[in-house]
């Protein structure tokens, strides 16, 4: 019963030889083993089938008179640089031998040849096959593990110029991996100003010899302008004592841990505020009634007393603040629904496009048109939006106007207000949101802080260089399909 050789099928084998007793011998033994066989006696012939079709395993005779079987192996082996070789020879010389393993053959058939000597000749092959088709398959899994990893993985020559670069960079900062690689000085674009010196110092102490693995925090700047949280992790250098060629690192995206650790603080900063502002409140309001009335009965009896004036006004302007704490504490109705939050960031727009114009302020819109829902009120997201447009619209001083854009990290949606601040002007990011300044950029500041916070989200404050940045963020709503 003929032993089927399971391996061999759909692999087209070459045989080229002028003997035609050893080249069908050698046929039939392939033909034997399942193998698809294509026999020339004419290398020439060989060679153009070889432009034809596809061959993983070829026996070719050293001694032809046409063409020698070291220039067809030569040609073979350009063709196709994956192709194997077994050199059938009936007599040969050293000079053969080193030529032959120059070119590059996998094997040697001695002629005359017997059907175990094919046999085990074939055995190596499959041999060798399995193991390149096991090593590549390992290889394509390793890859695939690679691209497919929930972190940015890359690769850093010494020129500082981006080698590799996995998929996972594309839905973290916009760039396609082919596209950033093409660019070469992609960490150049990506770094932030403010980390970027911090960061090249620590890539270039590593290519100088310094290659233990580093951590670093990192901001890294999205395509479309806004900003990331990262952490740049290198991988150790094990070269021995020479100078690393390649930096190998990953990217982690801690943009959304930092919401919940901000978001922490500003639960405890809001208790803590609250109470505070409640006690106040309490302490100063009948001393503060009491004082007003006296100075109103002096002003009575002798007005023209300057001092009973002051007094009087500091006691408006005390009672005022009374207030806003008093409206910034009131509990609040929230009726939360599934929205996306570019219709209300467009809406908005539309309300204050006659406040816009009339001033001469542009608002340029960046909304990411796959932006995922958040559940959250929108009418108090609305009075949240105009609050941050007005404050906007009071900063810009020129055409130029204020940017409103949105996006999405893993499990948060953002939407950034980005408006010029005056020359040298400097925002004082913790108590913008405080509910006792008067004036200025803190307008409807405090209350819609507290308003985010009510909805389950965060709004937060930075400094960029000329710009302050506004940012509102609400985890992505998981809506929950109803069971039909």
């Amino acid at each position: 019963m003929m032993k089927k050789y399971g391996l061999a099928q759909n692999i087209n084998v070459l045989v080229v030889d002028d003997d035609p007793d050893a080249g069908s011998f050698l046929v039939h033994v392939l033909q034997q083993r399942e193998y698809r066989v294509f026999y020339y006696s004419n290398p020439f012939e060989a060679i153009r089938s070889a432009k034809k079709r596809s061959f993983a395993l070829a026996f070719v005779d050293v001694h032809m008179p046409e063409m020698s079987g070291l220039e067809v192996i030569s040609i073979l082996k350009r063709q196709n640089p994956e192709i194997e070789i077994v050199i059938v020879s009936g007599y040969g010389s050293l000079d053969d031998a080193v030529r032959a393993i120059k070119v590059g053959i996998n094997d040697y058939l001695k002629k005359p040849f017997s059907v175990d000597e094919v046999s085990f000749c074939l055995n190596r092959f499959e041999e060798r096959k399995r193991i390149r088709d096991q090593l590549r398959k390992t290889e394509e899994r390793y890859a695939q593990l690679v691209q497919n990893l929930p972190l940015i993985v890359f690769v850093l020559n010494s020129e500082l110029k981006l080698e590799f670069i996995n998929k996972a960079v594309e839905p973290l900062l916009g760039y396609s991996p082919s596209e950033a690689v093409a660019m070469g000085n992609w960490f150049h674009v990506t770094v932030h100003p403010e980390d970027k010196e911090r960061i090249f110092e620590r890539f270039e102490t590593f290519f100088k010899g310094s290659c233990g693995a580093f951590k670093e925090e990192c901001k890294l700047v999205h395509k479309k302008g806004h900003t990331i949280y990262t952490i740049v992790h290198s991988l150790p250098f094990y070269g021995g004592t020479d100078a690393p060629r390649r930096l190998e690192g990953i990217i982690v995206d801690i943009t959304d841990r930092l919401f919940y650790e901000r978001s922490i603080i500003q639960q405890e900063k809001l208790k803590t505020l609250g109470a505070i502002a409640t006690e106040v409140a309490h302490e100063i309001r009948n001393p503060l009634t009491s004082i007003g009335g006296f100075a109103r009965r002096i002003k009575k009896k002798h007005p023209e007393l300057r001092e009973a004036d002051i007094i009087l006004q500091e006691t408006r302007r005390l009672e005022k603040l009374l207030n806003r704490i008093r409206n910034y504490l009131r509990p609040m109705d929230i009726e939360k629904v599934y929205i996306n939050a570019n219709e209300i960031i467009e809406r908005c727009c539309e309300l204050l496009q006659p406040e816009m114009d009339h001033k001469g302020i542009i608002c340029n819109m960046e909304l990411d048109p796959r932006l995922p829902h958040i559940f959250v009120d929108p009418n108090v997201l609305l009075q949240v939006l105009i609050n941050l447009y007005r404050n906007a619209i009071e900063g810009s001083r020129d055409r130029r106007g204020f940017t409103v854009r949105t996006f999405a990290t893993e499990n948060h949606v953002h939407i950034q207000c980005v408006s010029p601040l005056k020359e040298g002007e400097v925002i004082d990011c913790e108590a913008i949101f405080l509910p006792f300044a008067e004036g200025g950029r803190s307008v409807g500041l405090p209350l819609s802080y507290r308003l985010v916070k009510s909805m389950g989200g965060l709004l937060s404050c930075t400094q960029e260089n000329h710009d302050v940045v506004f940012t509102i963020t609400f985890p992505i709503a998981r809506i929950e399909k109803s069971e039909s």
